[in-house]
């Protein structure tokens, strides 16, 4: 195999163990853990995929998204913004 398509098989394989372990700690968490589950989910996406903030958004009935759960890089935390966009009805 050439080293390129070993690079991109490590990265897959380590992208899906990642995917796989958030994945499972979301599902086995407690409901009065799951934000905090969210939250380390995030804080280990963020440097994976090598990204300066991950944010997860809820759309209301008004088709409003507003930001539930974030993280960025770095050593503390930004909080989680209050910033609101409307969602197109054709999504």
């Amino acid at each position: 195999m050439m080293t390129a398509e070993r690079e991109g098989s490590s990265l897959n394989a380590g992208f899906e163990a990642v995917l796989a372990d958030v994945g499972a700690r979301l599902l086995s968490a407690p409901l009065d853990a799951v934000d905090a589950a969210i939250t380390d989910a995030l804080s280990r996406l963020v440097p994976f995929l090598g990204v300066e903030r991950s944010t997860v958004r809820l759309i209301d009935p008004n088709s409003v998204a507003r930001a539930s759960h974030s993280r960025s890089k770095g050593p503390k935390p930004r909080p989680v913004s209050q910033m609101r966009c409307r969602i197109p009805p054709s999504m």
